[in-house]
């Protein structure tokens, strides 16, 4: 029973650390942490800074860090955030009642977050939609709108099998800091005759694996999953 429950604690903590890794193959002891603020959140960023240059672009609502490598310049994965304009906060499926107290006693805003890998020509979204509430210097998440995982990149490519969760870090909500989790799998439609980033060959050199045939259609696999942690402050 002993034996047990040590194989089953290290296997959690090996998922936790897939989950939160950048997706990059680096050296594992030069890892650092960084709060890095995008808009109205802090995300924790784990990343290698010898091998990893910090992009930012942003504009009056949105704000997006790419993870590039230094020698080839290809983006590893992305953090970012949208928000939403305040005069369409009211039109959402949030409650009249936030809505009207908005107009008296504070500010609302729905924030987008989100974290992308790369993964040959595929580019996957994992999503998390906030309702943050605002008044002075006092911030809180009051609820979490919508978790999702979609595709950010085109091509004969999707997501299958995608599972996607939003926690409270405190253990309820209202919170200030939240941390989001999920897995897919990425399926490409490829042939022998394609060429460039969706060819078998890159397909292959990307971590992809045979998953079946359709007549001339080939199609391979990969799963995947991702995690991160925002906080207001």
């Amino acid at each position: 029973m002993r034996r047990f429950s040590f194989c089953f604690l290290s296997s959690v903590f090996l998922l936790v650390i897939a989950l939160f890794s950048p997706t990059s193959r680096v050296g594992a002891e030069q890892f650092i942490q960084n709060k890095v603020k995008l808009k109205n959140v802090f995300v924790d960023i784990h990343y290698d800074k010898s091998q990893v240059n910090l992009v930012r672009t942003e504009d009056q609502n949105s704000t997006k860090i790419s993870l590039v490598d230094k020698k080839s310049g290809k983006i590893l994965e992305t953090y970012g955030e949208i928000i939403q304009p305040l005069e369409q906060v009211a039109t959402k499926t949030v409650g009249m009642n936030d809505a009207s107290v908005a107009n008296t006693s504070g500010t609302y805003s729905i924030s987008t977050v989100y974290r992308e890998r790369n993964d040959g020509p595929a580019v996957s979204r994992l999503s998390t939609q906030l309702y943050i509430y605002s008044y002075d210097s006092f911030r809180q998440i009051n609820k979490v709108l919508n978790t999702w995982w979609s595709e950010a990149s085109g091509g004969s490519w999707y997501l299958t099998r995608d599972v996607a969760n939003t926690v409270s870090m405190t253990g309820s909500f209202p919170t200030t800091k939240v941390q989001t989790s999920g897995s897919a799998t990425i399926e490409v439609k490829t042939s022998y005759s394609i060429t460039g980033s969706f060819s078998i060959s890159a397909l292959k050199e990307a971590g992809f694996t045979y998953g079946y045939s359709s007549g001339s259609d080939i199609y391979y696999r990969k799963p995947i999953n991702l995690g991160f942690v925002y906080s207001l402050y």
